[in-house]
């Protein structure tokens, strides 16, 4: 059936969507576009013809868009939290550090991933339906930010909002999606449960 013969039936809008970096506020962020993975692809050849086969996944990058405002000072709390918690620190407070004058701090991953789950939940992406509840919702592990872009300033349009962007790299991304109220892995539970018990009955009845 259609969906526009059933009114019951509503597909997802792209403009209904939450998305959470740290401790950034989500009503600000503009876009961002969902996880997507390459699978990666081994080649054999062989008396004149090439083989191909499915190697391993990698997940690409994400990119959230978010506006400045002159009162959240996003950009600050970025530079001044975020990457400061992640080890970034400037030349002059690395010399101090070096001279006994403070602590020495240093990029790592672990502490890059920590920074955005110590300011926050992490990321995540959800759309929402008109009711505002959560219908799809990826989770992106070990997500840390790999770039910060500022846009730019211009004299040619004065109705332009500041935007910034942010590059999140990450490990691997994991769906939940609701049907009906149920998340995925509710609605699968019963059904491998019921396929389990159906081969046991089978079993059964042969060693009878």
């Amino acid at each position: 059936m259609a969906f526009w013969s059933d009114a019951g039936l509503e597909p997802k809008r792209k403009h209904k969507f939450l998305v959470f970096v740290g401790s950034l506020p989500a009503i600000l962020a503009k876009s961002v576009n969902k996880p997507n993975a390459d699978v990666t692809v081994g080649e054999h050849k062989f008396l004149g013809n090439t083989y191909k086969f499915p190697g391993g996944i990698k997940w690409n990058d994400v990119t959230v868009t978010f506006v400045d405002t002159e009162n959240d000072q996003i950009i600050q709390q970025i530079h001044n939290t975020i990457l400061r918690d992640a080890g970034n620190q400037d030349p002059v407070t690395k010399g101090l550090a070096l001279n006994g004058g403070g602590v020495l701090g240093l990029f790592d991953k672990s502490s890059a991933v920590s920074a955005l789950k110590a300011n926050g939940s992490g990321v995540i992406i959800q759309q929402i339906d008109e009711m505002g509840r959560r219908i799809e919702e990826w989770t992106l592990y070990n997500a840390w930010i790999s770039k910060i872009d500022l846009g730019e300033v211009s004299y040619e349009n004065d109705n332009q909002l500041s935007e910034y962007k942010l590059t999140i790299t990450y490990d691997w991304a994991q769906l939940t999606q609701e049907i009906a109220g149920k998340t995925i892995d509710e609605i699968e539970a019963p059904e491998i449960a019921g396929a389990v018990q159906s081969i046991g009955n089978v079993r059964t009845s042969r060693r009878s």
